[in-house]
């Protein structure tokens, strides 16, 4: 079985949320990495969504978890450490949106 945590970011202004989604996605797919893991950067919705406006909200779901073959390994389940994953990433979020000047919130993933 594929371990896995969606985690559903939320970024208001009025720093620009955008540069902040695009740290902590930098950041999940690193520490993805190094840990054997991977991190997928799902939907992404701005409003206004208009070009040339810096965006007041922008809402984005990140997905962190085992690759693919790791479901027919033999290797015991990580979900401990998908869940080490996501608990770091939003600590990063939090912090480069206080560098940001953006607010984060982290919504229940209703998936």
């Amino acid at each position: 079985m594929t371990e896995r945590r969606t985690l559903h970011l939320v970024l208001r202004g009025p720093g620009d949320p955008t540069l902040t989604w695009a740290m902590t996605v930098l950041y999940a797919a690193k520490q993805a990495r190094l840990r054997g893991l991977t991190a997928t950067a799902g939907r992404v919705e701005l409003h206004p969504g208009e070009p040339d406006v810096v965006p007041e909200l922008l809402e984005a779901w990140l997905v962190l978890g085992t690759p693919a073959q790791a479901a027919t390994d033999a290797a015991p389940g990580r979900q401990a450490d998908v869940d080490r994953l996501a608990e770091d990433v939003v600590r990063a979020a939090q912090e480069r949106a206080d560098r940001d000047g953006t607010r984060l919130t982290v919504e229940p993933d209703a998936s």
